[in-house]
């Protein structure tokens, strides 16, 4: 993914969790971070060459899909390696995205990919390897789903591979690092890719033990974190996990040495906050969109309204909380007064 308008650079917390799977089986991985070091295509290349790799694994969006089918056929070239594309673009668009990269592709891994990405490389036959999509003699080939993976079976992202001196935000303390608490999510907004296209529209959170030692691990890998953002859509669905949470982050007294922040919606139990706050809790990123309970419905936010909008800032603020808002503008009949609500 590419720098924001606003210059920040996501960390590759989904893509380092599968390099961590394919170093615990055995693989010798590297990753190359070309978008956050601000390499030009040529060094992109040649550094991916020098590594001389068998498989080649890109993420792939879609603006820059057919510059990345001719990354992925200048380093095959040079290396006779295999390419496997991975991402959104390339679950919504499998079949086409075969057909214009014109032989340089050879698997496609669509939705959750870590297992599937892991048997690949161990060699698991084409045809057995749930999950893939493949070329036989040019013909594309689409094996059985993959099952939804135990998010608790997963191992912590491969930090190790990364500096998070890489990635700025103005938004949060530097530097920091991302943790996912979970995966999918149990709301259907119209806007959001991910549960549609990779995740599903079931939220599978991770134990308490398991978000909190990640945290300590994360302390461990990289002592210079001053902050951790807990990633995932709706850290806040699930009003026991995150009461586990809060407490076992206090119990370990991960209060005392970083702050963290994560991601909301306005009809989360306002009666979470005060133990958020009191186990670290510096800024909630707050997904408001609109101005208007009209459009609010209209993307399907989930009996959201605007009074539960101002009610929520309200709580925040009062208990010291920094609160990020996320916008957005032209929801199908979005007018000029609409959208001056929502400014």
């Amino acid at each position: 993914a590419a720098k924001s308008r606003g210059r920040v650079q996501r960390h590759p917390e989904y893509l380092l969790t599968a390099a961590q799977v394919l170093i615990n089986a055995g693989h010798d991985v590297h990753y190359v971070e070309a978008a956050a070091r601000n390499f030009t295509e040529e060094e992109s290349i040649k550094t991916t060459v020098d590594l001389k790799p068998e498989l080649l694994v890109m993420h792939v969006t879609t603006p820059s899909i057919y510059a990345d089918i001719e990354q992925a056929r200048s380093i095959k070239d040079k290396t006779n390696c295999k390419v496997a594309f991975i991402g959104q673009h390339a679950t919504a668009e499998t079949e086409n995205t075969f057909e214009i990269a014109k032989g340089v592709v050879d698997y496609i891994l669509p939705r959750e990919y870590d297992y599937t990405l892991r048997d690949l490389a161990n060699g698991v036959a084409d045809d057995k390897n749930l999950g893939l999509c493949w070329l036989q003699n040019g013909t594309m080939r689409k094996n059985l789903p993959r099952p939804d993976i135990d998010v608790n079976e997963l191992p912590f992202p491969a930090w190790q591979l990364i500096q998070p001196e890489w990635y700025p935000d103005g938004g949060k303390k530097f530097p920091f690092l991302t943790l996912m608490t979970g995966r999918g999510c149990n709301n259907a907004c119209t806007f959001c890719r991910d549960p549609q296209l990779m995740y599903g529209y079931k939220l599978r959170n991770r134990s308490a033990a398991s978000v909190v030692a990640e945290m300590e691990y994360d302390l461990k890998i990289h002592p210079q974190i001053r902050e951790i953002m807990f990633e995932t859509d709706t850290f806040a669905a699930e009003r026991e996990h995150v009461i586990e949470v809060c407490n076992l982050i206090i119990e370990k007294g991960i209060n005392k040495r970083i702050t963290w922040s994560c991601n909301m919606r306005v009809n989360t139990d306002l009666d979470l906050l005060p133990l958020m706050r009191k186990a670290g809790c510096r800024m909630l990123m707050t997904g408001f969109e609109f101005g208007t309970d009209e459009h609010l419905r209209v993307i399907r936010k989930g009996g959201v309204s605007v009074d539960m909008a101002r009610k929520y800032s309200d709580t925040a603020h009062k208990l010291g909380f920094t609160i990020h808002g996320c916008f957005m503008i032209g929801a199908p009949g979005e007018t000029k007064e609409s959208a001056r609500k929502t400014i």
